[in-house]
């Protein structure tokens, strides 16, 4: 599956892939024939990842891990149970004749906490990264601008960049699930890049944020992208530890632009599936459901049903 399947991914969820593989095998053991998995074994797992008993390589210390992760974790199981079912065993047969897990229950957080970042608080952001490094306003309005995640903005190149038609390339191999597509910029965000090309003096395969430690030939990490946050956030007055973060400024772009037809906003955001721009991001608002029936009201009363 990592040979095949894996290596087809983004950066992130190949990561993930490979954290998995040797979890499992080693939960369940490297000759485990896959066929004689069953609801024993899938409970069993939940329970000693929830607690902590089972992690992937390289965690050290033992904590419990949410509903979401196991969630993940499962999925990647499935995924290779799943294709393991079609993928030929040289022998004009399939490696797996019946996914033993199929139909399962996936463990769910019954209310995922998904905060929103409100305009106001964008605002104290937009204040207080002024008073910061430039590359730390740029990277907050690219995420408010582009509604992409932080891992996508990080690993952008200037070549992806192209001002004079203020259009923005995101590659396959950076995004999440491997979509690579083309969105417009802003007025607002194609200012900012403009400024900060000029201070870097960077043109072409040059990375739009450079990493300033360690590697300095790539892109700034995960961990000094998420602690820009957490530097921003103490500036700016923001909740800390609940949940925000870059992501944050996805959903606020999401729900900001509802009225934009789902297709249109899915392809402008980044999102492959429209429908998990409903499931996991939008929310509804009483604004939005009273102006829906003072629409309603006004079409009834000029004759329109």
């Amino acid at each position: 599956y990592e040979r095949e399947v894996t290596i087809g991914k983004g950066v992130t969820s190949q990561r993930h892939d490979r954290r998995c593989a040797p979890m499992f095998m080693r939960f369940f053991g490297r000759t485990r024939r896959p066929e004689t998995l069953s609801r024993v074994d899938w409970d069993r797992f939940i329970r000693a990842r929830r607690s902590g008993k089972v992690a992937p390589p390289g965690v050290k210390k033992a904590r419990a891990v949410g509903e979401r992760i196991i969630e993940q974790d499962l999925r990647y199981l499935l995924a290779v149970l799943n294709w393991a079912m079609i993928a030929g065993d040289g022998r004009s047969g399939v490696l797996l004749e019946r996914n033993p897990l199929k139909g399962l229950q996936l463990p769910k957080n019954e209310s995922p906490a998904r905060p929103i970042l409100i305009s106001e608080m964008y605002a104290s952001a937009r204040r207080a990264a002024r008073d910061m490094d430039p590359r730390v306003e740029l990277f907050l309005v690219l995420a408010n601008e582009t509604g992409h995640r932080g891992a996508s903005i990080r690993r952008l190149r200037w070549a992806d960049i192209d001002l004079e038609r203020a259009m923005i390339r995101w590659r396959g191999e950076n995004d999440k699930v491997g979509m690579a597509h083309e969105t417009p910029l802003s007025e607002e965000a194609t200012v900012l890049l403009q400024r900060e090309r000029v201070r870097q003096g960077a043109i072409g395969e040059t990375w739009v944020f450079p990493s300033r430690r360690g590697d300095r030939t790539g892109p700034i990490t995960v961990n000094a992208a998420r602690h820009l946050w957490t530097r921003l956030a103490e500036r700016a007055g923001l909740p800390l530890g609940q949940r925000y973060g870059w992501h944050s400024l996805r959903r606020k772009f999401a729900n900001e632009l509802k009225e934009v037809p789902l297709r249109d906003l899915a392809a402008l955001g980044g999102w492959k599936n429209p429908n998990t721009l409903l499931m996991c991001y939008q929310v509804g608002d009483p604004e939005t459901q009273r102006a829906a029936l003072a629409s309603r009201k006004k079409l009834s009363a000029n004759g329109i049903s």
